[in-house]
This record gives C-alpha cells, structure tokens and sequence, in this order.
C-alpha cells in the first residue's frame, strides 16, 4: 500500500511540474519506462512527417508513421485504455479512434483504413442512429476497453490525408495539448538540420537593410558539417529594428523526407536574444503559426521562413529569454555578430554565423496611399461604407496595420468588387463581411452568395441574406464580390458493379454542401473520399437482402441549397 501511495504522489508531483513548465519536457525522458508503450504498427518506426512540422494555418500535432506506402497495415493500441471518442469524416483526420490510457495521456489514430469488426460495428450503429457519415462521438469511461498491443484497425489513407501513413497523436488528457510522441518512442536520428536562406526584414519606419525598407534574402553556404555562412562572404549592412527569418529543414537517416525544426536559438555579439522550442501546444493556439512564419513568402513562394522575433499578437508559449521581442538592434556604427543555433528533437545541431555591419543611411518612411488607415491589433475596427460593412474583431491581427481597400464598380454584377487589404496579410479570427446586393433579379435570396478570389478561383464566403445586404465571414483579406448560383451539382456514376457503388460529385459554383444517400428508401451509408470528390457505397448485409435488385437514391445539395437527385437499381 505504501509503494502504491508513493507511486501516486510521484504521478501528481510530475503532472504538477508538467503544467506549471512548458520546457519540462525532460520530465517525460526520465519517465519513459513508466510508460512502456508500445509501437502502433508492426513495422520499423520511420517518420514522414515529424510533430511540429509548419503546415498551412497549423503546426503538425503529431508525427506520421510511414506504412510502406501502402494501405491496410495492422494498428495497435500503444496501452491499456478505453475508446474514448471516434471522428468520421471524408475531409481532415478521416477515421480517427481516441484511445485514452490510466496514465494522464490519450492517444490517437488517424487517417485509418477501417476498423476491426467490433469496433467498426459499434461505429456503424452510431452513424445509422444519427444518419450521418461525418460524426464525433464521446463514448463513457470503460465503455468500450482496449488492451496494450491489440489491434484496432488497419491504416489507411482517409480524410485529407496526402498518401498512406498512420498520423499518430499524443495528448494530455487533462488538458487535451498535443505532447511530440518521440518522447515515448525511439526513433533513430543522427542527422542535423540544414539552412538554405535567410531574410533580413527592416521593421516599417525603424529599421533599412542594404539601403531599402524591403526585406532582403541571403543564400548560405555549409563551411564543413553543421556550419553554415552568408554564401560569397556577401556584406550586409543595416541600421536600426531588423527581424532575422530563417529557413532550415531537418532530416533523418535512410530517408528523404524533410522535416521540421524543434528549436531555435540566436546569439547577438554572444549574448542570447531569442528562444523558440516546440514539443508541446494547445490546439487553440496552432494558428498562431501564421505570426511565426513570414505568411507573405508562405503566400507568394510557398516557401515558410521561420522568425526569430515576436509579433504583438503571437500567443504562443513557445519562447523563452527574448530580449527586444527577439528584433536585432542595429544602433552603432560597428560589426554585429549574429549567431542562430537550430536543433532537431534528438538535438542535432547546425549553426548559421553572420556579421552585420552597422552603417548610418536614412530611414526610409512609409508612403500611403488613398484610403489607408490605421488599426490596431488590440481592439475592434471597423470599415463601413455605403455598400459594405467590414468588421476585425479584437486581436484578430497579429500587429497594428495600415489598412487599405479599393472599390472596383461592376455596374452588370450583383455587386461592386471590393478589394479589402492584401491576401498577404493572415487573420487569427473571423471578420464579418457585409455586402450590399445591387441588381436583384431572383426571389430566392439563398441563391446569392458573397465569394472570395483565392489563388484557384472563387470560395464561398457566406449567404445570409439581411435586409439588402449578403452577409458572411472570412478569414483571409483579399477580394470579394456577390455572385449567384443556380445549377445544381453534378452526380457522375463512375462503377455500380460488384456491390460496390462509386460516384463522383461536384459543384463548379458555390460548392458541395452536403449528400445524402438511400437504399429501398432507406438512409445508407454513403462513405466520401474528399481528395477525389468520390462518394462510395458498399451494400451491408445487415441491413439490406442479397439476391435482389435495389433501389438506390443519391442527393447532392450545394451552398446555395441547389439539388441534383441521381436514381437507379442495382441487383446485388
């Protein structure tokens, strides 16, 4: 009894440690045989993608194990527990199955295949109940129990996935924070990360690089392993605020993927000024990756440069001993020398060494042009004009910023186009748009919607018809305009043999909202592979007679409520 209470104590003062601390992580090394978990797969363990990688809007939460580029590997619960929630979905983690253990962790699977056949059928049961393919269900304490090492599925590659691995999570179960799953498992590294570029970036009205306020990019070049310098000795010069945004990969033996770096350190003149580690975060702050990448190369190269300072609006627990906000003071005449140290998960160094040579040249100040104001990122603004009503809420900004707009008169078109800022620019939260509508000519007001112009071709923004006005929300400056919808989507049969049903859907508009399928009239369970458009259906022999022909019905609604109705038998 007394070993069992001390076991105890010993738990709570490390979850004590773990949440006061975000850089205890060592806590969880020096614990690893507690956990004793095992692998989810029976294969050796090699990553295609490591935890924190920089993607699009988000920071990997886990890190995916590859599956010899296949489908249908065995998948195994890494520990004792119970299934505590199931998502389904065509889009994002696909199949995914929530294990939580008696130890304070969860972990999670996703982008299955299928599960095994009594899990799959407690699934199943929930999705007919509810009449819906894309569910999240909670399930009680214990109520469906797993043990350490037993299968629970196949991998797979649903849901957004971009090719078959298992995309594997570690969480806190307590705080739902994602943990990096190395901590528990070893995989092998003795590979170190590489620079290829770096940014000088001059701060608006306080800093100038090389004569200019643009930012300006270094190529480097590797002296020997690990070292890395301005390539051709290429003199930099600048004077007052400048941000260093650097971009480094890192890599692992018998592989060529790339993967992300775990932390970040940069030295002026020996002195440290910035800190960034990552191995643990909460997800409702991964968005925050937009102030931490320079989002405006993101956007034109879709190429992601990691900054070594901190915007006024970057909420991310990730830093540690910044001086400054992490910017480099150039205020002398004199050389600066600047240090960045940059290391994987199992501490792989390399180190990027340049001189900065202080030198007086003017300040280049800002010129603004018509309609540009001032915002703050600390409250709400506002752009109201005649025919538009634009609102940021509080702290959806990640710095203060002179906004800029432009009305484009469309005299034939549901609207004028409005170009509201630069798509440069990322948002944290939604903004609320209004637009007036303007040559009405339909008495169903749903079939207007308000689009946004990406990079290819128009998104649905929103249709709430509101006294004259479209009404929607964004998450992204750039141009908008109302257009209308009235074609339903297109229902295309692609196989009805073998009982196993495939059609492709799609909506050139406004987009696909929702379907619905049935057999003899029933609600079915049409599955929805999101990367093909490809909606699926395979007859269940619990729940439909074989040895007839069948009726089958499938509805396709778009956004804008347009439905396309596809009807046929099929003998099965």
């Amino acid at each position: 009894m007394g070993k069992i209470l001390k076991s105890k104590l010993t738990m709570r003062r490390f979850y004590v440690l773990l949440f006061l601390t975000w850089f205890s992580f060592s806590a969880f090394s020096a614990e690893n045989s507690y956990y004793n978990f095992v692998y989810p797969l029976n294969l050796p363990p090699v990553l295609s993608a490591n935890f924190s990688e920089l993607r699009p809007n988000h920071f990997h939460s886990g890190v995916d194990f590859k599956t010899e580029q296949v489908i249908g590997k065995p998948v195994f619960a890494v520990d004792s527990g119970y299934v505590s929630r199931f998502n389904i979905s065509g889009k994002g983690y696909g199949n995914c199955i929530y294990i939580t253990h008696y130890n304070g962790l969860t972990s999670v699977y996703a982008h299955l295949e299928n599960f095994i056949p009594e899990i799959d059928a407690f699934f199943k049961n929930k999705q007919y109940e509810q009449k819906k393919l894309d569910v999240d269900i909670t399930l009680d304490k214990d109520e469906l129990k797993v043990k350490r090492g037993q299968q629970i599925a196949w991998s797979g590659n649903t849901g957004s996935s971009g090719g078959p691995h298992l995309h594997f999570e570690m969480r806190d179960t307590y705080t739902e924070e994602v943990i990096d799953p190395l901590f528990f498992f070893d995989v092998k590294d003795d590979v170190r990360p590489k620079f290829s570029a770096f940014l000088l970036s001059p701060i608006r009205a306080e800093g100038v690089v090389a004569g200019s306020n643009v930012k300006k990019r270094y190529d480097v070049q590797q002296s020997k392993a690990g070292f890395y310098s301005v390539k051709g000795g290429a003199e930099i010069q600048a004077l007052g605020k400048v941000g260093l945004e650097i971009k480094a990969n890192d890599y692992m033996p018998n592989t060529s993927n790339i993967y992300g770096i775990n932390s970040i350190r940069v030295f002026v003149d020996n002195k440290e000024v910035f800190f960034y580690k990552n191995d643990r975060f909460a997800f409702d702050k991964t968005r925050f990756l937009n102030s931490f990448i320079d989002y405006e190369e993101w956007y034109k190269n879709k190429s992601m440069f990691m900054t070594t300072f901190v915007l006024p609006n970057n909420q991310l627990d990730n830093y540690r001993n910044l001086v400054n906000k992490g910017y480099l003071s150039i205020n002398e005449e004199r050389d600066y020398n600047v240090k960045c140290i940059v290391k994987d998960f199992h501490g792989n160094p390399s180190t990027l060494d340049f001189v900065i040579k202080g030198k007086k040249q003017d300040i280049p100040s800002p010129q603004e042009s018509n309609n540009t104001f001032y915002m703050r990122y600390d409250t709400v603004n506002r752009l109201k004009l005649e025919d538009l009503s634009f609102t940021i809420p509080k702290e959806a900004l990640y710095d203060n910023l002179y906004f800029q707009y432009s009305i484009h008169p469309n005299t034939q078109g549901f609207s004028d186009v409005y170009d509201l800022h630069l798509p440069t620019v990322p948002l944290q939260k939604y903004c609320e748009l209004r637009i007036r509508l303007k040559n009405d000519l339909l008495p169903d007001k749903k079939k207007y919607y308000i689009a946004y112009k990406n990079t290819y071709g128009m998104d649905f923004v929103g249709n709430n018809y509101q006294n004259g006005f479209l009404v929607g929300e964004t998450r992204g400056f750039g141009e908008f305009v109302i257009l209308c919808d009235t074609i339903a989507p297109n229902i295309k049969p692609v196989d009805l043999s073998n009982g196993s049903l495939k059609f492709q859907i799609y909506d050139a508009k406004s987009g696909v909202d929702h379907y619905e399928g049935f057999v003899d009239g029933e609600w079915a369970l049409f599955k929805f592979d999101s990367k093909k458009n490809m909606a699926f259906y395979s007859f269940d022999k619990e729940r439909v007679v074989k040895g007839k022909s069948h009726k089958v019905e499938l509805r396709v609604f778009d956004k804008c409520g347009n439905e396309a109705t596809y009807q046929t038998n099929v003998f099965w």
